[in-house]
This record gives structure tokens, C-alpha cells and sequence, in this order.
């Protein structure tokens, strides 16, 4: 875990704000790996993610992100645990702690984030959370101007996608 906050400090001090990037671990390890990593076994190693979740995104995102990520998972805890049912709350609290103990991996970020969905269906349904519903498709001048811009988006994709193929 030294490793990994020695990087990701190093990281913050060069880009603070919006960080190096998603999926750049590795280039900060090969830029910012303590030099006592060099005289053992791993020097030649080459790191895609830290020791844990928590602190490879802090080390590639930067602090604001980092922030909003950790206000919103302080958010959904702190009003799962207001609201009460032992069994969110501990799958929710039991995903969340992995994240700042292991490394991220499929399984890892799956529960993690089916544990988010259950933490915020559960709160949708108590009662706690209140959602307002828009309508894109409903009738009249708006549901025609949504259609449209839905539509115009899937044209615009399609032509990105199809530039892309043809490069």
C-alpha cells in the first residue's frame, strides 16, 4: 500500500485536479515507483492498478474526482445506514471495504457495484431517496424534439464508429 500512496502522491503533485488519466497506472509506476522497489524481486514488474481501488483511482483521476467519488459512496452509506436494513448495509459496507483492500478486478467491481444498485434501490424504496421522473418520449413539441436528439446522437455515433473502422 506504501507504493501505491507514494505513486499516487507523486501523481497529485504533477496533475492535482484531474489526474493522469483513466487506465494509466502503469505509466505512473513506471514514472513514479520508489527506488526501493528496484532492489527487490519486482523491479522489472509492471503495475496496471495499485494496491487497492480506492487509492489506483486517486493516483490516475487526480482529487477532484477522487472527491466526488468518495462524497458519493460517504452519500449512499450514510443514508443506507440511516435508513436501516442490516443486510444492504453490510453487503454494501463489505464491498465498499474491499475496494480499499484489493486491487480492482472484475468480480471486485461487480459486487461493488451491485452492492451501490441494492444501497440505492433500497433507499428508492423506504422511502428515503426521492426520484423525479422526465419524460423524453411524451407527447408534443418536447417528445418530438427528444426523439430527434436521440436520434440525431445514434446518426453522429454511428459516423464516429464508422471513421474509426475505416482508420
Amino acid at each position: 500500500p506504501s507504493a501505491t500512496l507514494s505513486v499516487a502522491a507523486e501523481a497529485i503533485k504533477e496533475s492535482p485536479v484531474l489526474g493522469a488519466g483513466p487506465a494509466s497506472f502503469t505509466y505512473l509506476w513506471d514514472k513514479f515507483k520508489p527506488s526501493a522497489v528496484n532492489q527487490t524481486i519486482f523491479w522489472n514488474l509492471r503495475f496496471n492498478s495499485g494496491s487497492s481501488y480506492i487509492f489506483t483511482i486517486l493516483a490516475e483521476l487526480g482529487i477532484l474526482p477522487w472527491l466526488i467519488f468518495a462524497a458519493l459512496i460517504g452519500f449512499i452509506w450514510y443514508w443506507s445506514v440511516k435508513a436501516f436494513d442490516l443486510w444492504v448495509v453490510l453487503l454494501f459496507s463489505y464491498a465498499i471495504l474491499l475496494w480499499f483492500f484489493y486491487t480492482a478486478a472484475y468480480p471486485l467491481m461487480a459486487l461493488g457495484f451491485f452492492a451501490l444498485g441494492m444501497a440505492l434501490a433500497h433507499l428508492k424504496i423506504s422511502g428515503v431517496l426521492r426520484f423525479r421522473e422526465i419524460s423524453l418520449f411524451s407527447e408534443g413539441g418536447s417528445g418530438f424534439l427528444s426523439a430527434l436528439a436521440v436520434v440525431l446522437l445514434l446518426v453522429i455515433g454511428l459516423g464516429g464508429l464508422y471513421v474509426a473502422a475505416t482508420k
